[in-house]
């Protein structure tokens, strides 16, 4: 039966992602056929080239900071929680980290290279006027070729900012589906806590204790005073701490001396 699933899955992303080749190359061929028509071949393929110059590094630098972020989310995932059941192991969350980061990366860049591709030929040919404006003294050739490619990568971040956020939530669901969390582990820091908040419980026990191991006549004379006494007894039941310990210091002084 899963087997099944698997392949019925697989079928219905290669029929999706064929789909979507086919559509993409079919407007890409329109293009080609409309530009070369009219003569403007180069301009088609300048833009092309254009694309690729910007697509390509921004896809291998976000792909492999994606990759990089994914598998720290999986370390710091497995650190602080112990999993009761690992399904994908690691060759499994290395795969699941390239796949999501590959698509993550794959939406900015063409976010990116079909917003910017025009303003960045724009600022990589600027030319100055030689005229500057009267309140920010900037040539004019700024706010006409350099401000528009400064807004779509301002935009471009943004948008890469939401990606990563929704990626980010994705793969934390897809963990905590593959990987559900049994318990979270207590850190040193936490233990030292636990260990001071146990110690001064049980304080006044230690000093009685440290009482009871004097097997003098007065020490003796002391525990039946202590004993005899129910407001001792109930404070010292009720862990009412610095009423016992002043009860203690009171009857057993040389011990604090």
């Amino acid at each position: 039966m899963n087997k099944s699933r698997k392949v019925v899955t697989i079928v219905v992303i290669v029929c999706i992602i064929a789909i979507a080749v086919l559509a993409a190359l079919a407007n890409f061929i329109t293009d080609i056929l409309w530009f070369n028509d009219l003569g403007y071949i180069t301009v088609f393929l300048k833009k092309l080239l254009t694309q690729l110059t910007i697509g390509v590094p921004i896809f291998l630098i976000l792909f492999f900071v994606g990759t990089f972020y994914l598998n720290a989310i999986n370390k710091g995932y497995h650190k602080r929680l112990i999993v009761s059941e690992e399904k994908l192991g690691p060759v499994g969350h290395k795969r699941l980290a390239r796949s999501l980061s590959a698509v993550a990366s794959l939406i900015i860049t063409l976010t990116a290279t079909s917003t910017i591709w025009f303003t960045f030929l724009q600022f990589s040919n600027s030319t100055s006027f030689n005229i500057l404006d009267p309140i920010f003294n900037l040539d004019v050739s700024f706010y006409t070729f350099m401000l528009q490619f400064i807004h779509g990568v301002n935009n471009t971040v943004i948008v890469g900012i939401v990606v990563y956020a929704f990626l980010t939530f994705i793969y934390y669901a897809v963990l905590m589906s593959v990987c559900p969390p049994k318990a979270r582990p207590q850190s040193d820091e936490e233990d030292d806590e636990d260990e001071d908040e146990t110690d001064e419980e049980n304080k006044p026990v230690k000093v009685y204790a440290m009482a009871y191991k004097d097997q003098s006549e007065e020490a003796e004379t002391m525990r039946r005073k202590f004993f005899d006494r129910s407001s001792e007894i109930e404070a010292y039941k009720d862990k009412n701490h610095d009423k016992a310990l002043d009860l203690l210091r009171k009857y057993y002084k040389y011990l604090w001396d």
